[in-house]
């Protein structure tokens, strides 16, 4: 199993949101709601396969919800078809408009139907409320481990509606709602590394780039629109080149979650350059799901085709991606990325710094303290922390280290942020069991950057890096999360080792004369 900052895939190759409906189909023997090419596939065979697009209610869109059609009913059908779904130059225009049964029917009718695939479970709303009782729905259907994620679609153009003005408070108040790591899909057609930056820092697991571009077609005779909602969506080969510099251009605005592209994906090759251009997993649609309605009699082999490049995948080792454009971020990302950091601090302030009286390890007393597993244990923040710290790695980077007890959390939240193994470094042995200093593998000349929680004199850092170099690593880099100011720099400057703290006291809202007096603290 692939762990993508918490989304676990059973491989890097799954499916996009509509082209196999809920996972299967209304009927036994009839494949509506799924490309036809589905059957010839064992869906169990993707990473994952993403929902059709739910809502709270049943939505119609510009399609039906009929699935009860006649055969003599069928040109009827063909015609709504084709005012939601058209063959164009290079690809697919759709328009269905979030078509779909309503999130509660389906955990009735498929969820547990559906129950040998990995699934991702696509969400639509309008509001922050919205998508806040779709989680809620979700979380009370689905335990921990029965999904591999939820994806907020909130980017649709076949909805009309203006997800970026909604966005900021979506994210803030539905992902830490939610018991299942959540995936933000991408527009190509807005801001899509603002988004990106927005889902980082909400701590969002994952995000999809891209969803369809925006497009249009006429009628050549008499002017009308192709789909019935005017504009539509564009999807498809046509579009792969847009996918490519979309996922591209998030790696160099320094976006650091796990993308999940899509957007032209039809072979191995396809596949390879999005990995290029630094996407974690790829995410099949309507290149490959759908063909002219001829094309379905070869069912059997695009089957073929793609088991084949899902095999291929699996075999294959993610190239190191070369670098990017050289030229310096711009003064707005510069401020973007600034205002990400800022915000990320007073999170950590707000949930970890306590003022008042208190006794340190040491004894010394101080006016407040850095409570390291408030941001250790919080879900969404830990996301962000590990996010931050993960963004401070050398590329090279083999393994994480954290020191026990509280950088734990932590190594394993950047482990799973950069699907690197992660050891736990033990300054007091275990007094039952195997007694070891390090738990976990840890290879003679394994690259290992260590992980601090919070550093005042720098002695559980220096203690941690003794037993790493003892065990034969080369330790890289050392990253903490704060840096009391109280000593740390200075002795962790003369291991050799480059250091690295998020924030300083300071950025935490506290000025040097809130130190405790008589010195550094082996406090951390």
């Amino acid at each position: 199993m692939l762990d993508l900052n918490g989304v676990r895939l059973r491989n890097r190759v799954v499916t996009s949101a509509s082209l196999l409906g809920y996972g299967a189909s209304a009927h036994r023997l009839i494949m509506y709601g799924l490309s036809p090419i589905a059957q010839w596939v064992p869906l169990e065979r993707f990473g994952a396969v993403t929902t059709r697009t739910l809502t709270l209610e049943p939505r119609e869109g510009h399609f039906t919800l009929r699935d009860d059609w006649k055969l003599t009913e069928f040109p009827e059908l063909l015609r709504l078809y084709r005012q939601a779904l058209r063959s164009v130059d290079g690809g697919w225009m759709n328009a269905f408009g979030w078509c779909n049964i309503g999130i509660e029917r389906y955990f009735d009718e498929y969820f547990d139907r559906t129950h040998r695939l990995n699934r991702i479970v696509s969400l639509g709303g309008f509001s922050a409320d919205e998508f806040c009782e779709l989680v809620e729905t979700v979380n009370k259907h689905a335990e921990p481990g029965q999904i591999a994620a939820v994806e907020f679609n909130v980017s649709c153009h076949n909805v009309n509606f203006p997800f970026e003005n909604i966005l900021e408070d979506v994210l803030a108040q539905a992902i830490p709602a939610s018991r299942h790591p959540v995936i933000v899909k991408l527009s190509p057609d807005t801001d899509y590394v603002a988004a990106a930056r927005i889902a980082q820092r909400q701590g969002a697991a994952a995000v999809t780039a891209i969803n369809a571009v925006k497009g249009l077609r006429l009628d050549p005779e008499t002017g009308q629109p192709f789909m019935k909602n005017y504009y539509g969506s564009v999807s498809g080969r046509a579009i792969k080149p847009i996918g490519l510099r979309v996922v591209s251009e998030l790696r160099e605005a320094g976006i650091r979650l796990p993308i999940i592209a899509t957007a032209g994906i039809r072979s191995f090759d396809d596949c390879r350059e999005y990995f290029w251009a630094g996407a974690d997993a790829v995410s099949l649609g309507s290149a490959t799901w759908l063909a002219p309605l001829p094309g379905y009699l070869l069912g059997p082999a695009h089957g073929m085709r793609i088991r084949r490049l899902i095999s291929q995948v699996e075999s294959a080792r993610l190239p190191v991606r070369p670098a990017g454009r050289s030229e310096e971020l711009s003064a707005t990302e510069q401020a973007e990325m600034q205002a990400d950091t800022n915000d990320l601090a007073a999170a950590v302030a707000e949930a970890a710094v306590l003022r008042g009286s208190f006794r340190l390890r040491s004894g010394v007393m101080a006016d407040y303290y850095i409570d390291k597993y408030q941001f250790g244990t919080r879900p969404a923040l830990l996301r962000r922390v590990a996010e931050a710290i993960a963004r401070e790695l050398p590329e090279d980077t083999e393994c994480v280290a954290g020191t026990a007890l509280g950088a734990v959390p932590l190594a394993i939240a950047v482990s799973l942020a950069r699907g690197l193994p992660a050891v736990l470094v033990r300054p007091d042995l275990k007094d039952h069991g195997p007694s070891r200093a390090i738990e976990g593998t840890l290879q003679p000349g394994t690259r290992v950057a260590l992980i601090e929680d919070v550093v005042t004199s720098g002695g559980a850092a220096l203690s941690a890096l003794d037993i790493l170099r003892t065990a034969g690593a080369d330790v890289r880099k050392i990253v903490a999360v704060v840096d009391r100011e109280e000593g740390g720099t200075a002795a962790l400057a003369g291991t050799g080792v480059d250091y690295k703290a998020l924030f300083t006291s300071r950025d935490l809202g506290i000025e040097p004369s809130a130190a405790p007096a008589g010195g550094p603290s082996p406090e951390h």
